[in-house]
């Protein structure tokens, strides 16, 4: 409702109310003036963020704008994403990575397990299949790419982790192999 039509409620409005307690009728003006005031607010609702009369509580402003947001991803979630190809929105440097040892996404991949910070080199093999050299000559490629790190148990032993540039483009491809169905 624009502000000049509001204006016009209101002046009917103050103007009934006038009009009842002139010719006396006490009863009907209290109703009138109760139900009117409750009509003016429900016009200019997306106005107030916040309102309480005649035992209404209401808090509105705010959820009434997260309401476009809501519904924007709602419809989000319900569009069926464009299918790419399998390289196609992955960083370029796992695809070329890719094209030198075709392991390394899936060892990146081992790496951000959330179930551990550190990985030894048994632990990232048996979960991308490979022998442990194997899987020890993937991880070098990545540590030389920055995407992961060496360090070492109290004992010795070397573990891997992967580094914050890892752990995003780890994102990125969990990210799109989602989308993607994958």
């Amino acid at each position: 409702m624009n502000n000049n039509h509001y204006i016009i409620a209101v002046v009917i409005y103050v103007a009934l109310a006038y009009i009842l307690a002139l010719i006396g009728k006490p009863a009907e003006l209290a109703g009138f003036t109760v139900v009117g005031a409750l009509a003016l607010v429900f016009l200019k609702l997306d106005s107030f963020k916040e309102f309480s009369g005649g035992g209404i509580t209401a808090k509105l402003r705010d959820d009434v704008k997260s309401m476009g947001v809501d519904l924007d991803k709602m419809k989000l979630k319900e569009t069926e994403p464009e299918i790419e190809s399998e390289s196609e929105g992955l960083p370029q440097e796992i695809v070329e990575l890719k094209d030198k040892d075709p392991n390394a996404e899936k060892a990146l991949l081992a790496l951000n397990n959330a179930k551990w910070t550190w990985r030894s080199i048994g632990g990232v093999a048996k979960e991308i299949s490979q022998k442990p050299s194997e899987a020890l000559t993937t991880l070098e490629l990545l540590r030389i790419s920055g995407l992961v790190e060496e360090g070492r148990s109290r004992t010795g032993t070397k573990l891997w982790s992967p580094t914050v540039r890892g752990s995003i483009v780890s994102a990125i491809i969990e990210s799109g192999k989602n989308n993607n169905g994958a």
